[in-house]
């Protein structure tokens, strides 16, 4: 399928000689425009009447599948120890944005979730998905008609994404060769993360979707501020229980003062204007996610600095 990578234009995007102007403009922008998604989801540039209908087809085929799907979800979960759930089918306007967006996996219509407790369920499970074949087919699974789509698996708790996710393990299997389905296989201890960090990935993407050569020295603050509090959900809970060990480059650096000052500052500005729509949930919600986040930066630059004084104390020992 053909797909267009559309950018957003941002009226707001422009540069401002003042900073805390500049600073206020963009917030109040970003805000503005994620109300005006949220309330009117369908406003998107429309997909032709053929991709539209190649589209809604393959939303079918995944439909039909999910019976399938979920008896091999349970099959994996039951092989290394773990819980799974159903998810709820993707609503089908958000189905049909990504259709038009470049490089966007859309095998995620409908989806499930395994629910892991601890780093050994995750290496069973690594080392489960490295036994499939060259096609996909699971040699624990005796079912022909199912297998994982090779090279579709994602492994972010191993591998941080720039935007600071790190919650789960993503892949896609098919049934019949033509019903799709997303598992993501995440730390039980994760879900609520999951909830705050999608918040702030929202802000995100929206303003990584302004074109390179429009974002002001404002905008580029205010994505390094949400993409730190969005590490610092991860990293707090990486520490907590138990994952961190799984990360390929390790630890991230905890927070200087100086960082965790100016990255608070930003976030209490978001924060503050969230405060102006009281009754939309969408901001409830964020204004939570952002309170979440801060609270994992401050555990992490305190932590940060206990390991510090922890070092010193051993060289002065020495």
């Amino acid at each position: 399928m053909t797909k267009r990578n559309n950018k957003t234009h941002l009226p707001w995007a422009e540069v401002a000689h003042d900073r805390t102007f500049g600073l206020k403009r963009v917030i109040h922008g970003l805000l503005r425009t994620m109300s005006d998604n949220e309330r009117n989801p369908d406003n998107h540039i429309p997909l032709s009447e053929k991709d539209e209908k190649r589209a809604l087809l393959q939303f079918k085929k995944s439909e039909a599948g999910q019976s399938h799907n979920h008896q091999f979800m349970q099959h994996i979960a039951d092989q290394i120890g773990a819980t799974c759930e159903r998810g709820p089918a993707k609503d089908i306007i958000r189905y049909l944005q990504k259709h038009n967006l470049a490089d966007r996996n859309t095998n995620d219509a409908h989806r499930g979730r395994i629910l892991i407790s601890n780093s050994e369920q995750y290496e069973k499970l690594i080392e489960l998905l490295n036994k499939a074949d060259s096609e996909g087919y699971l040699p624990t699974h005796s079912t022909s008609s199912i297998r994982v789509i090779p090279n579709s698996t994602d492994d972010y708790i191993k591998k941080q994404r720039k935007s600071g996710y790190s919650g789960s393990v993503n892949f896609d299997v098919l049934y019949k060769d033509e019903c799709p389905f997303e598992i993501q296989v995440m730390p039980d201890s994760y879900q609520r993360t999951y909830d705050h960090s999608h918040r702030l990935f929202d802000m995100i993407r929206m303003l990584e979707e302004t074109p390179k050569h429009m974002q002001s020295r404002e905008q580029l603050m205010i994505k390094t501020a949400l993409i730190r509090a969005n590490r610092a959900l991860f990293d707090e809970d990486a520490y907590r229980h138990g994952f961190m060990e799984c990360r390929e480059k390790g630890p991230n650096r905890p927070p200087t003062e100086k960082v965790l000052l100016k990255t608070n500052d930003i976030l209490d500005r978001l924060s503050e204007n969230l405060g102006n729509n009281p009754k939309e949930e969408w901001a409830i919600e964020t204004k939570d996610a952002i309170a979440y986040a801060k609270t994992s930066l401050t555990n992490l630059y305190i932590g940060g600095l206990k390991q510090s004084t922890s070092q010193e104390a051993r060289m002065d020992f020495d």
